[in-house]
């Protein structure tokens, strides 16, 4: 396409016009020159019944700035990227290794495993506990998590987005999902409640802590964005955006580690000379090489799955939108008011080059399908 209409063009998902830009300086000029204008987060109409503009991922203008900033430092605050959650993690991970190796080399599926790790670091954030891999609870959490990532990802959901002004008025995967989801928020509501009962303002536990004590300073303020509602749809996007989006990743990346063998190999060995075989190793001591790694394979697990409407299942991978009512030039190309664009962030799906992000140039010169 890119050959045939340049480096940016058009193409309509239904009724939706979504802008692709392919090449370094359309996005340069897009998402960097213009970085205020196309701020705005794209629709995903399977779920935007549920959101409805609130919340740190699905919210747009002055209120995800603000939600944002806040959830970045109360985030900072109680450990994210600081050496404490590294150690949550690094315990969190012992506890699915230990899982793995009951199993006696077995085979195994590591979803369940990876979907409790990830969502019980999230867990120790936000509600600043941890549950059992064998608490019903914590378990009907994760299974609904999963049934609306599976019904997000169905080819019934991808035409639900396409013919949404017509299908939402029919049955389909989007009223289970919607039903699952009010099942999640009334988990939440209940941490809510338990927390309001045992809340000391002079010392925050927790993420919930930390967002009640600023509502309750802002509640004479009928502006204010800290809210009920913005609590329950800010703690309900994170663990949208993290729970699958990273055991995703590190399912695709031990996918990946299996394929390439010689990758993994020349990892342990290193780390096995430096540290010691068997041990954990620090963040900061972790390889360029891993980093690599993992850039690259997300960038391809991203697009793992071809076809331009995955763009709109995946919650985490929002494409851009154009927020004003006027109309915009990109690279001489009319972008149309309240237009998502989509840039590729991968010049192809195959192959995968482990080292590309060590490259000292990584050019335009590569091919956008």
């Amino acid at each position: 396409l890119r050959e045939k209409y340049g480096d940016v063009f058009t193409v309509y998902l239904g009724p939706r016009p979504v802008v692709m830009l392919c090449g370094i300086e359309a996005i340069r000029e897009a998402l960097v020159d213009q970085a205020e204008a196309f701020s705005g987060r794209g629709r995903v109409s399977t779920v935007e019944q549920i959101f409805q503009g609130y919340g740190v991922v699905f919210a747009n203008g002055e209120r995800w700035k603000l939600l944002r900033r806040f959830s970045l430092a109360t985030m900072k605050n109680f450990g994210m990227g600081k050496r404490s959650i590294e150690e949550r993690i690094q315990e969190e991970s012992q506890c699915v290794v230990e899982e793995l190796r009951k199993t006696q080399g077995a085979f195994q599926d590591p979803t369940f495993l990876f979907h409790s790790m990830t969502a019980n670091i999230i867990c120790t954030i936000v509600f600043g506990t941890r549950f059992s891999y064998k608490d019903p609870k914590f378990l009907r959490l994760l299974d609904l998590f999963y049934q609306n990532f599976t019904l997000l990802s169905s080819f019934s959901s991808q035409v639900f987005e396409l013919f949404y002004n017509f299908l939402k008025y029919f049955p389909g995967t989007h009223r289970q999902i919607y039903k699952n989801v009010q099942e999640i928020i009334a988990f939440i509501e209940d941490a809510v409640e338990k927390h309001r009962e045992t809340l000391d303002p002079s010392t925050p536990r927790d993420f919930m802590d930390a967002y009640l004590i600023r509502m309750d300073k802002e509640k004479s303020d009928p502006n204010s964005e800290f809210h009920h509602r913005n609590l329950i749809c800010t703690v309900l996007s994170l663990f949208f955006a993290g729970t699958e989006t990273t055991s995703s990743t590190l399912r695709y990346g031990f996918q990946l580690m299996l394929k390439y063998p010689h990758v993994t190999g020349g990892w342990a060995g290193t780390t096995d000379r430096g540290r010691g075989r068997g041990l954990l190793i620090p963040l900061g001591a972790a390889k360029v090489q891993l980093g690599s790694f993992l850039n690259e394979g997300g960038s391809v697990h991203l697009l793992y799955i071809p076809g331009a409407l995955q763009v709109l299942n995946e919650p985490l991978r929002q494409p851009r939108r154009w927020m004003d009512e006027q109309s915009v030039g990109v690279f001489s190309h009319h972008v149309k008011a309240d237009s998502s664009l989509c840039p590729p962030i991968h010049p192809s799906v195959y192959p995968f080059i482990c080292y590309l992000f060590l490259l000292p140039v990584y050019s335009d010169s590569f091919t956008y399908d």
